[in-house]
């Protein structure tokens, strides 16, 4: 209680006290806006992977659909393979049994 006296009664001990109270909330805040930053960063990271991961699936699934219409269509495994870009082993797969 006496060192509480001492600074709010002596200018520069109370100016000292003040300056550092500021400097840790400016602390404080600039933590908090940093991890805030690097949330949204991550968030829109996130975004733009499952973006990018949906079209590749698309992309995927598309080749299978056409795969499978070019079995239809009495195309080999080689020719479809070819055309569609799929291994050999995923145009096995979607063979018609």
């Amino acid at each position: 209680m006496n060192e509480l006296k001492n600074v709010s009664q002596d200018p520069e001990k109370r100016r000292i006290y003040e300056e550092r109270i500021r400097w840790q909330d400016d602390e404080i805040n600039a933590r908090a806006h940093a991890r805030n930053e690097g949330m949204r960063e991550g968030r829109m990271e996130g975004r733009m992977e499952g973006r990018m991961e949906g079209r590749m699936e698309g992309r995927m699934e598309e080749k299978r659909e056409s795969a499978t219409k070019l079995f239809s269509k009495g195309l080999s495994s080689e020719d479809i393979a070819e055309v569609t870009g799929l291994s050999h082993s995923e145009i096995q797969s979607l063979r018609p049994h």
